[in-house]
């Protein structure tokens, strides 16, 4: 982006950050069809010992997946900002913007509670028919009801929405300290089996109790989307500056990633599970650790600046990412359907070669859908759902 473009200004800003959500989204489709089709997933819990990788292509596989909810978080955060300020220069008033946020935030919670769930139930329908789950923290009746990333997208959005009146500042402050206020207050691993109030469970740990299964407890994550607030702030005052901060921005959180998890202790909820590069980069993601987010985060910035210095390339070979990253919600619940019926029509367990395959048939078949949707949706007025999606 040239730096003497007016501050408006928002074309190569904006390809910038779809073109980001739509590289992660593709992560994330890999990392469903490696659940529904290899029948190969990891749960990185909090109190419970680590997996092990059998070997550097399986681990690749879930760790690229890292950069996804982070990076949700962070983008949902920076175009909340961005949504709010431009509807404030056409006349909204504060309460119709968080009414529009409180809206979104619950249809997120609704899909996946009544769409997205059946999906998963389909993928996973194997498994559960043979009682086979992942060990988790928790305890009490087990769990039937996920609370998973839309869930926990849904209600970050709707408690951020209070704060966009907030300077830069202290956003980035209030976001940073819940999230180290969530590193502190989560308990040892010797209480990984207690059952705590199901309001805790929500809103901090991670497990199940009392049919609950929490994947994404609401703290941690809301502070990541204060963050992308904060970050917005940013990119809105200074947009080329912003944008050329985000890559030594990113590769200083990846060194204190390095330091945090050399270290142990805080900030890790685990130590490495061995020794080598493969046990060091196996981080504990529900809930996130501070190890994880800092892996994650600064590897999203350093992705997003290359975005950010080529957006001719955005605009042009990107442009497959770019329909993506502008249906994001559309995609998540499609590729979900798409990657579970793979998984029926292809029974018992694939390789990990094969899965990757059907992973990238499942992008090509959903690529034209996206297109098509986006411009269902475009040419929507702005109050209706369909936009939402």
């Amino acid at each position: 982006m040239d730096a003497g473009q007016v501050r408006g200004s928002t074309s190569v800003r904006l390809s910038a950050l779809d073109g980001q959500r739509g590289l992660i989204m593709v992560f994330m489709a890999l990392d469903h069809a490696s659940l529904f089709i290899a029948m190969q997933h990891y749960g990185e819990y909090w109190g419970i010992p680590l997996p092990a990788y059998p070997n550097a292509f399986s681990m690749f596989t879930r760790v690229i997946s890292h950069l996804c909810a982070p990076g949700f978080f962070l983008l949902m955060g920076c175009g909340m900002h961005l949504f709010a300020h431009s509807r404030r220069d056409r006349g909204w008033g504060e309460r119709e913007i968080l009414r529009h946020f409180v809206v979104r935030g619950l249809v997120l919670i609704v899909v996946e509670v009544f769409v997205v769930n059946v999906a998963f139930g389909i993928g996973m329908y194997e498994a559960i028919a043979a009682g086979e789950s992942d060990p988790m923290p928790g305890g009490g009746v087990p769990g039937i009801l996920p609370i998973g990333v839309l869930s926990a997208l849904g209600a970050a959005m709707v408690l951020s929405g209070l704060f966009l009146r907030l300077g830069g500042l202290a956003t980035l402050s209030v976001g940073l300290g819940v999230l180290i206020a969530c590193q502190a207050l989560l308990p040892s691993a010797d209480h990984a089996q207690e059952v705590y109030p199901v309001f805790y469970h929500v809103l901090l740990i991670a497990g199940h109790v009392d049919r609950l299964i929490v994947m994404y407890p609401i703290a941690p994550w809301f502070g990541v989307c204060m963050l992308g607030i904060a970050y917005g702030h940013a990119l809105r005052a200074k947009p080329a500056a912003a944008l050329r901060f985000a890559g030594p921005g990113g590769l200083l959180l990846l060194l204190l990633f390095v330091v945090v998890r050399a270290i142990g202790g805080f900030g890790t909820h685990h130590a490495a599970p061995g020794e080598g590069w493969i046990a060091f980069l196996t981080v504990t993601k529900y809930p996130p650790s501070l190890a994880f987010l800092l892996l994650s985060l600064g590897t999203n910035g350093v992705l997003l600046s290359l975005w950010a210095a080529h957006p001719r390339f955005v605009e042009k070979q990107g442009k497959a990412l770019l329909t993506l990253g502008r249906t994001p919600l559309f995609f998540y619940v499609a590729h979900l359907y798409v990657y579970a019926l793979m998984g029926l029509m292809y029974p018992g367990a694939s390789s990990l070669p094969v899965m990757y395959a059907f992973w990238i048939l499942g992008i090509v078949l959903l690529l034209p859908a996206c297109r098509r949707y986006y411009d269902f949706k475009s040419a929507k007025p702005e109050p209706s759902l369909w936009r939402l999606f």
